[in-house]
């Protein structure tokens, strides 16, 4: 009879229940179907080493485990452990898989693993949500609390940012998860305290807790309001030890989840309070309205309008009218005087745990990083107004008895939860980059992207489907991290490259507009593929496309003079109808498609003109454009591949005292590049860092040379290809300006044996000039330097210089 009874429930349970459950089947099934499709934020692989530490501490016996994944010996011990006060109770059960399978598995399999666990926390946060929202609607018949439940929970999910971090951000959606269910249960206990709602809010308290230390704020409120109930209801005895036992049970968790503690508990747990109380790991700058801000600098409503421009505007009116609906109710209860309900017990638990963090926030001014992510745990709070709101307003547009006002709201709600569920779609699994429709043209040049780098993932990963060579030469920052997610014969393939100009592929993702966050060697590169979302491009993958053929660098120093450096070309200029002419000739014919001009001095070239000198000596003129649209000091041009004999530049006068101009050869285009050819150091040596000197001679302007120390006797030396005139040199220190040369002696020899002081002297800290010199080598060597000087010494491009001779024009 029993039995029977039994089956009875169970088959009532799940007819009762069944949109319910069917409903929380498809999330779950929904989310271990995609839970492969995100990328690794920039955290994760921090929050994975914290959690070793933390093993390793608990696990002694694994302090000698190397495996292709991990190597405990390289992990430091708990006490000495930078991070060593972050809370892992959640994540070390994936650390002990990992030890269950001998710490072999593969690194895309852990991380992969790690992003499913965080996506299970979300799921159980968003079923226990569920029930919060039960707890709410408890004076409702029984059908509409179910139903109204049920599109709560929905709201919850339908936050597109929210959805896509729950995924890979392991730190502030654990923080999220935690702190879901243990607000359940908190206010479960404000309603009516029982040993299990207790018991539950000491554990799941605890546990949130761990991840972040505000977590106690739940358990405190919570136990404080019930023991302020009981004292109005007059049974305050019973409620007292029982808030005292739940008390001494979530510190017991506390201690058994966070082993810091567990040897001389007071000093760590005073040492944690005084961590957190205003956690600053790096003074970082953030871009928000358009420029960058320190972090500690930030405006006091930027998490406010962090909040306003990433959520859905449904949820938004919602929280609004929430919000006033329930003030209202508050002042009316306050006005009359009358008893607290169950329902409001629970509002005041409500409104407390969500004013406490916005008031410390207006008062204390934390340092906050990236958007709200911080503040992610406010969510469920936020979404329950949005739920009492938007039932309130429901309520009155069909208490209006008006078809066109109940149809409008329905229709209204329904259209705009079937707009974020065809954005997630089509948008996935991008999700993360949501901004809501009023703040999307202002995006791109006021606000945060892709700050963790999650798109890299996929543009690494086409860099791999397009390119099947053994090796790949990635540059990518961060690149570990990235790279973990690829599959172990791709990951076998990719070679992070430290100098751009060496990688085959360059992988970038953008915070600040992306016109303005070009990455150094653009110039060289085609962009093959970009993640973009509602316009706003999130990241860039860049391939390799262009050799250089030539450089020149002009500059106008001393009385006027303009030399321009040695590099195989001979120049001439001339003045005319107010322009300088400036006509350049390669000993041989040279490869070429594209010129790029750059003012180093931040002018705009559009006012340069461009002509190539063709294989028959035809002038063909290029046409120019910043090849991004914010860079006007810097300015592209592309002509039909083919041989070019020179390169004439019309140059108004008074203008560009400093000026470049490269030639670029594709390279799918028929032809050598010419920079052998035309290549006047054949050797660059250094006694400091001597593998980087060639990188003074390249070519390229965004690579270096530097010394790592600045002191007498250091020195450059190059080795020409033949004896060449010379008047002078100029050593660019690019964006390092203080790492000029002290006191700089300019040697030259013919024979690399005998040197002679070329008698230097400095136009300005990069620049020396001298009489006109034949050599076949020059040195360069640091003088006498104070104590004072602690800057390297570094070179971008050395340029020899010679200065440019004046002839009649040839014509364009």
């Amino acid at each position: 009879m029993e039995k029977r009874t039994r089956k009875s429930r169970i088959k009532t349970f799940f007819r009762e229940n069944a949109v319910v459950l069917l409903f929380f089947t498809l999330f779950l099934l929904y989310g271990l179907a995609t839970v492969k499709d995100y990328g690794v934020s920039t955290d994760e692989v921090i929050e994975r080493d914290s959690s070793l530490a933390a093993y390793k501490y608990i696990m002694p016996s694994v302090e000698h485990v190397m495996t292709d994944s991990v190597d405990f010996t390289q992990v430091p011990p708990l006490k000495e452990y930078v991070y060593r006060y972050y809370g892992v109770a959640v994540q070390l059960p994936m650390v002990f898989v990992e030890h269950l399978f001998g710490f072999r598995l593969d690194i895309r399999k852990v991380f992969l693993m790690r992003h499913l666990a965080n996506f299970l926390a979300f799921f159980a946060a968003t079923c226990f949500f569920y029930k919060t929202c039960r707890l709410f609607m408890k004076d409702r018949p029984e059908r509409e609390a179910k139903y109204a439940s049920l599109f709560g929970t929905f709201l919850f999910l339908l936050s597109p940012m929210i959805l896509a971090n729950a995924y890979y951000n392991i730190k502030d959606m654990m923080f999220l998860s935690t702190f879901a269910v243990s607000f359940y249960f908190g206010a479960a206990c404000v309603e009516k305290p029982s040993w299990p709602r207790l018991t539950g809010l000491a554990f799941f308290g605890a546990l949130c807790t761990n991840v972040r230390v505000v977590g106690a704020m739940t358990i405190a409120v919570c136990l404080v309001l019930l023991f302020i109930r009981s004292i109005r209801e007059k049974r305050w005895k019973p409620a007292f030890w029982k808030c005292i036992a739940a008390a001494a049970m979530c510190f017991g968790f506390y201690f058994v989840m966070t082993p810091i503690i567990w040897e001389d508990t007071v000093a760590e747990i005073g040492n944690l309070l005084n961590t957190f109380s205003n956690y600053i790991v790096w003074y970082a700058y953030t871009f928000f309205m358009g420029r960058y801000i320190l972090s500690t600098e930030l405006p006091w409503y930027y998490l406010f309008v962090c909040i306003a421009t990433t959520t859905p505007l449904l949820h938004l009116a919602g929280m609004a009218a929430g919000m006033v609906h329930q003030g209202g109710q508050a002042v009316r209860v306050l006005r009359r005087g009358a008893s607290m309900t169950d329902n409001g017990w629970l509002k005041i638990a409500l409104a407390v745990n969500l004013l406490i963090p916005f008031a410390y926030v207006l008062i204390s001014h934390p340092v906050l990083y990236n958007s709200w992510r911080h503040f992610f745990f406010v969510y469920p709070l936020l979404v329950l107004y949005a739920l009492d709101g938007l039932l309130w307003l429901g309520g009155r547009a069909f208490a209006a008895g008006k078809k066109w006002l109940r149809y409008g709201f329905c229709g209204a709600v329904g259209g705009c939860l079937l707009f974020l569920v065809i954005w997630i779609g089509l948008n996935h699994p991008y999700e993360y980059a949501f901004f809501n429709r009023p703040t999307l043209p202002f995006v791109n040049h006021y606000f945060q992207k892709d700050y963790w780098n999650v798109s890299h993932y996929d543009l690494l990963q086409n860099a791999c489907d397009l390119d099947k060579r053994e090796t790949i030469k990635v540059w990518m920052l961060p690149f570990e991290t990235t790279s973990s997610l690829l599959r172990p014969e791709d990951r076998a393939r990719v070679v992070h490259e430290e100098r751009q100009e060496l990688a085959d592929y360059i992988v970038t993702a953008y915070t600040d507009y992306y016109e303005n966050e070009r990455v150094a060697q653009y110039y060289l590169y085609d962009e093959l593929k970009s993640v973009v979302v509602d316009g706003i491009k999130l990241s860039s993958l860049f391939g390799r496309a262009y050799d250089i053929s030539s450089r020149t660098a002009f500059y106008r120093l001393g009385q006027g003079e303009l030399f321009y450096n040695i590099n195989g070309m001979s120049w001439t200029a001339q003045e005319q109808d107010g322009k300088l002419i400036l006509d350049g000739s390669y000993p041989a014919l040279v490869a070429a498609d594209k010129i790029w001009i750059q003012d180093p001095d931040g002018q705009d070239v559009s006012d340069v003109e461009v002509w190539i000198r063709t294989e028959q000596g035809q002038y063909e003129q290029v046409s120019m454009a910043p090849e991004y649209s914010v860079l006007k000091s810097d300015g592209s041009g592309y002509f039909t591949p083919q041989a070019v004999s020179g390169i004439r530049l019309a140059v108004p006068l008074g203008t560009h005292p400093n000026l470049h101009c490269t030639v670029l050869k594709h390279r799918d285009q028929v032809g050598e590049a010419a920079t052998s050819q035309l290549r006047v150091v054949k050797r660059a040596w250094s006694e400091r860092t001597p593998w980087e000197a060639v990188h003074m001679v390249d070519g390229e302007e965004e690579t270096r040379w530097t010394s790592g120390l600045q002191e007498q006797g250091i020195y450059a030396q190059f080795d020409l290809t033949g004896p060449f005139v010379i008047r002078g040199v100029h050593a660019d220190t690019g964006n390092c300006g203080a790492d000029y040369p002290r006191n700089l002696t300019v040697w030259v020899s013919m024979d690399g044996e005998n040197w002679t002081d070329a008698g230097a002297e400095a136009v300005d800290p990069e620049t020396y000039l001298f009489a006109p010199v034949e050599c076949a080598f020059v040195k360069l060597e640091v003088g006498a330097c104070g104590p004072d000087v602690e800057n390297n010494w570094s070179v971008f491009e050395l340029d020899l210089l010679t200065d440019v001779i004046s002839s009649p024009s040839n014509g364009s």
